[in-house]
């Protein structure tokens, strides 16, 4: 995902996510990321065959990592070394050396075809994600700026460029967000004076 995607339900729903390595659903998606990159897809063909308890997030959890590894068995997926070698230095923020045209063209086709994305772009989003790492850590205190210079940002409004990019709002228009929904589903889980029900 390079942007928001809103769901809206329709009814009463059960989520459980798993994630996989930016590099690691291509075999079980069965086609190039760069086609799902951004989309929502119907996946109920691809889930045939699989079940999992109903109301239990942890038994649901562990039945779908169960029946993903039967499926990697037995279809012998395979990890790119060179995608995956380039996806760990985008994790930790490793430099890389410089490559000739070709090679880094050769690199980008791999990458929209295992990861759905430019390698410069997962960087991009790799560094996103460490701004909220940073900005949770209790033991700092800097706010936004200093957690995005953490993350490797050079000033603020490259960082709110990235906000806008990914998320579609300001860091203080997330936050704001974030805030009012902690006190809705405050409001609605916690009512004083009301004993918890039997």
């Amino acid at each position: 995902m390079t942007r928001p995607l809103a769901l809206r339900p329709v009814g009463a729903t059960e989520l459980v996510a798993i994630r996989f390595e930016p590099d690691g659903a291509r075999d079980w998606l069965g086609l190039p990321l760069h086609q799902a990159t951004d989309r929502r897809l119907d996946m109920t063909g691809r889930l045939r065959g699989f079940s999992a308890p109903a109301g239990d997030p942890a038994g649901q959890a562990a039945a779908f990592g169960d029946w993903l590894d039967a499926q990697r068995r037995a279809g012998d997926w395979r990890i790119d070394p060179r995608v995956r070698a380039e996806v760990e230095a985008a994790t930790e923020a490793r430099s890389v050396p410089p490559r000739a045209p070709t090679e880094q063209r050769a690199l980008q086709r791999r990458f929209a075809d295992r990861v759905g994305v430019s390698p410069r772009l997962l960087r991009s989003i790799f560094r996103f994600r460490r701004v909220f790492d940073h900005a949770a850590d209790p033991a700092r205190a800097e706010g936004w700026l200093g957690a995005g210079l953490e993350a490797g940002y050079f000033d603020q409004p490259q960082m709110a460029r990235d906000f806008r990019r990914f998320l579609g709002c300001t860091a203080t228009d997330w936050a704001r967000e974030q805030h009012d929904l902690a006190r809705a589903i405050a409001s609605q889980s916690y009512k004083p004076g009301v004993p918890p029900s039997a």
